[in-house]
Parts: C-alpha cells; structure tokens; sequence
C-alpha cells in the first residue's frame, strides 16, 4: 500500500484515529518575489498550458513558487522534488515536494524533522487531501516528535473562494445517490458516457449560482421589478457532483457522473450520465423486454432509478 492508495481524509482518519478540526492557524509573512520570477512566471502562463495535468502545474506553477519562498530560508531548510519517504509497508511513496531541516551530512541527504509537504492534484481535492495527510501520518512517525508539528498542503486547481462555495452547499444538501453509493457496496449499474464535463466546471457553477443567489437576494425588490431579471429569483442556489466513475485501474473515466441541483426552497432535481434503466442484457423496455418484477428488484439499476424517482417526486 502507498500514500496514493488512500483516496479521502476519512480513510486516514479511521485508519490511524485522527480527529478533524477546522481553524485558521497561519501567520501571513510578506515576501516580494523577484522580478525575474514574475516575468517567467509570465512567460509561462502566456505562452503555454500550464494547466494541462499535475506535471504541467508542478513544473510550471508550484515549483517555481515554492524555489522563490525557499530563497529566504535556505539557510535552516533543504526543498526537496519527488522525494520518497518509507515509514512502514503502508505509509509510503513519494510526495511531490517536501521541506526538510538541513542536514549536517550535506543536500544529498533527507534531514529530519520534515516539516512540510506539498501535494498537487489536478481536480480531486478530496483524494489529494488524504493522500497529503497519510503523508504527514508517515512524515510525524519518522520525525519521533508526535509534539513537533507537520504541516500539509493540498494545491488544487479550484480557486478556493469556489471550493469553499461547492463544500457549502455539499454540506447543506443530501441526495439519494450520493447516499445509496455511501451504504451500498458493489453496485452495477450501466454506463455509456465520456469526460464531457471536468470537476471544476461544476464547482465554478456552483460558485457562480450562489453569487447570484447572493445578488438577488440583496437586491430582491428590484429584480422583481425587471423583466430581465426575474427569471434569477428562481434560479438554483447550487450544485453537487453525487458520482464519478474510474477504471479497475482507478484512473478517472467520468469526473461528473451525476449531479444533485439544489433550490433554496428545498426543491432539487437530479441527473445522471449514467443509465440506471438499463439491465445487463442493454435491451430497454421501450423496445419490447418486459423484465419480470424478480428481475427488477434484483437490478441495482432499477432500484436506484426508483429512488431518484421517489426522492425528487
């Protein structure tokens, strides 16, 4: 096992028995990067897409920032790329970048404590958070200093006034779905989809609907006023990726494999790119097969269907 194979901070968390616990901790120090660096950054971010995948944002973006931070603490710290760590035969792998104390036996050598860790994914915060915190689990255990603090970071793509806005109303909202996937193990249900839509789009919907929801709700009286924008007050205040799909390998298939939309009047409706109508033979009802009511019962399909029906009816 690896640190890549824990996908969510709840995994890490039940594994090695760690609370969770939100508060704001970091003190903001000001440092002015260098002019040179601005213009490469520039340079890049013109001329190139620094966007395309991890190693793209890792080359382009996060090294060069934190080989600029690092400038100002070379003398207390080593930065370190891709370097692996091994505690045990599952806290393992390699972190993107890693800042380490200096060791006495010179750069070729990792010194402990490691005091920070950088992971970057390129849309699934969730899964890059819990590999970041195995990783710090592993980092505390051979530091030998459970008192020493670690501290981890997480780069998603996602701007974090939008991931903030997404876990909102993730929090607020249930969804049948989300909910038959999280008490149900092995489901088979049917699939003829492609990535048509990133992670990331839905969260900037997301985001974008709350701002308007947020507008609107601001200025009600005189969006009830204009025809234009009397169509706003009945516009959804969020939505929700429910479920994606992966290979056997566990590469992303389909980041947006359903969504839950959500009104503030507590309506919602529900979609799907997957087709839960569909038995395994991939013959539909409309084109004659009339499955016996044993046959549907048994269809994780079907059943799912129905809840979705009687959940939005």
């Amino acid at each position: 096992m690896a640190f890549s194979d824990y996908k969510t901070i709840a995994q890490v968390q039940e594994e090695y028995n760690i609370k969770y616990l939100e508060a704001y901790f970091i003190e903001i120090t000001d440092l002015k990067p260098s002019d040179l660096f601005v213009q490469e950054l520039k340079f890049s971010e013109q001329n190139m897409d620094i966007y395309t995948s991890e190693y793209s944002r890792c080359e382009n973006i996060i090294y060069p920032i934190l080989r600029e931070v690092y400038k100002s603490f070379v003398d207390k710290y080593t930065l370190w790329s891709h370097k692996s760590i091994t505690y045990d035969a599952k806290l393992n792998g390699t972190p993107d970048y890693l800042f380490s104390t200096k060791s006495e036996l010179g750069k070729t050598v990792l010194g402990l404590p490691i005091v920070i860790i950088v992971e970057a994914k390129k849309n699934d915060f969730s899964e890059g958070w819990g590999q970041c915190l195995a990783e710090l689990i592993a980092v505390q255990k051979l530091n030998k200093a459970e008192e020493l603090p670690v501290y981890g970071i997480d780069i998603p793509h996602v701007p974090t006034e939008i991931t903030e806005a997404y876990r909102v109303v993730a929090k607020r909202f249930d969804a049948i779905i989300d909910v038959a996937l999280q008490y149900e193990n092995d489901l088979h249900i049917q699939a003829f989809h492609g990535n048509e839509v990133s992670e990331e789009s839905i969260r900037f919907v997301c985001w974008a609907y709350q701002q308007i929801h947020h507008a609107i709700t601001a200025y009600s009286l005189e969006a009830a006023s204009i025809l234009d924008l009397q169509s706003l007050m009945s516009a959804p205040i969020g939505v929700e990726i429910l479920a994606s799909t992966h290979t056997q390998s566990g590469d992303p298939l389909c980041e947006v494999a359903a969504t839950g939309i959500y009104w503030d009047n507590g309506r919602k409706a529900l979609t799907t790119q997957f087709h839960p109508e569909l038995d395994e033979s991939l013959i539909t009802a409309s084109e004659g097969w009339a499955p016996s009511w044993e046959n549907m019962k048994s269809s994780d399909g079907i059943r799912l269907l129905a809840r979705i029906l009687q959940s939005v009816l």
